[in-house]
């Protein structure tokens, strides 16, 4: 599923995978997907919420305050995605398509949370300010 993406996107999805677990969640959404976006400090996605002013701190206490706390589950430890989080794998995929990229990379992931309107992740983002034109403008004019 994930054969394009960089080594940087693949950690994010991975380390989705484990938060959504350690939050005793039977699948990973967005606002997992969103969470380790901003652990991976090194990729462009990060650094592109760092240029608007969003911190990791700001991330993680938005995306708590969102996020309800379920009961225990019992899982295998093979997670799947929520519908909205494979929307945002899709929408992943589709940006850099878009963008002429052979791969698909963090900046490719923020773009595709964002895109995902319905998820944690988005609403978290637009709670913080960011938009969806000021990111793509940003990542345009870095190509």
């Amino acid at each position: 599923m994930f054969e394009r993406y960089t080594e940087r996107a693949r950690k994010i999805m991975n380390y989705a995978s484990r938060k959504a677990l350690a939050m005793d969640h039977d699948k990973f959404g967005t606002e997992h997907i969103l969470l380790g976006l901003v652990r991976v400090a090194e990729g462009t996605g990060a650094k592109e919420l760092e240029l608007h002013n969003i911190t990791p701190k700001q991330v993680r206490q938005t995306v708590a305050e969102m996020v309800k706390v379920p009961s225990p589950i019992k899982s295998d430890n093979q997670l799947h995605p929520t519908p909205e989080a494979k929307n945002v794998i899709k929408f992943s995929v589709e940006e850099a398509r878009l963008m002429k990229s052979n791969y698909v990379g963090t900046e490719h992931v923020l773009l595709g949370l964002l895109h995902e309107t319905d998820g944690v992740a988005c609403k978290a983002l637009t709670k913080l300010g960011l938009k969806i034109d000021d990111v793509r403008s940003d990542l345009q004019k870095q190509a």
